[in-house]
């Protein structure tokens, strides 16, 4: 027999490789074809798992909030076992004119209105409205005081003070002596005890100013009556003063002439003393001839 050449074992080599390349082929398909049988199966089991996981969809809401629910893209109702494992939900939530969101969640988590839910579990969403709630603000002098109400009690400023749609009534105050010089609201002109029904912030803005009152001054020919406010001389006519002036009266009178009466508000006065104004200044003077001294004889 003769010996093997080298060439020919290469050969036979080379065979039995091919033969066990075409062996090992033919296993990885049968593992493929089983993996693939296997997963069949549990995608099969999976599908009706899914078909039993029916979940329960709860909407709680107040009268002031709609909501729209949709499974898989078609309009479903709140009810038992209505949404399965896998479905797609999405709420859309509108509220009535003037109101917003308030509560919005699932689940006890903050929720988004038109957000896509995969669903796992029960679904309980909760939706209410509320009003919106503006700023109160009140810019006002030392000699002004604004009160605002709602039904009798008293509102403080700040934010978010007052909500929309309350009946406000807004009174302004004034110190003694003073009065209204500037009330607007929301830089309109407005009247103290007035309302105002709210839909927006409010800003109040008040300042007073000194009472103008009337100086009238009575005297006869012979008889002159200055009247000084510091070193400005103030004449005589309607709102000419102001509550809280100083004033000096002075009465002068011609030659050969002196003070019969002087009064201010029929009170006996003496030229030269000061008077505060609290009201109005009536000043009255008359004047008489002063006495000749007798020419001894």
């Amino acid at each position: 027999m003769s010996k093997p050449t080298l060439d020919t074992e290469i050969a036979k080599v080379e065979r039995e490789m091919i033969e066990l390349e075409h062996r090992v082929a033919i296993n990885v398909v049968m593992r493929i074809d089983e993996t693939l049988t296997l997963l069949k199966g549990v995608l099969t089991d999976l599908k009706a798992i899914k078909g039993d996981l029916k979940f329960n969809l709860t909407i709680t809401k107040d009268s002031n909030t709609t909501v729209v629910a949709k499974l898989n893209g078609k309009t479903i109702t709140a009810g038992t076992k209505v949404i399965s494992a896998g479905d797609e939900l999405v709420f859309t939530i509108t509220y009535a004119t003037n109101y917003i969101k308030d509560t919005l969640t699932v689940n006890g988590e903050p929720y988004v209105s038109g957000t896509v839910i995969n669903v796992v579990d029960d679904i309980t969403l909760v939706a209410t409205a509320k009003l919106p709630t503006y700023n109160l603000t009140k810019t006002v002098d030392s000699n002004t005081t604004i009160t605002v109400t709602k039904d009798g009690t008293p509102i403080t400023a700040g934010a978010n003070a007052i909500t929309y749609g309350e009946v406000l009534t807004i009174t302004a105050s004034y110190s003694t002596g003073y009065e209204k010089n500037v009330l607007t609201v929301n830089g309109n002109n407005f009247t103290s005890g007035n309302t105002i029904t709210v839909n927006g912030n409010i800003d109040i803005v008040g300042n007073a100013k000194p009472i103008a009152y009337d100086l009238s001054i009575s005297a006869d020919e012979n008889t002159t009556i200055t009247v000084l406010k510091g070193d400005v001389p103030v004449s005589a006519g309607e709102n000419t003063i102001t509550y809280g002036d100083v004033l000096t009266i002075s009465a002068s009178y011609s030659e050969g002439y002196e003070k019969d009466t002087l009064t201010v508000n029929g009170e006996a006065f003496t030229s030269g003393n000061t008077i505060t104004v609290s009201g109005n200044v009536a000043v009255v003077s008359t004047s008489k001839a002063t006495p000749q001294e007798e020419t001894p004889e």
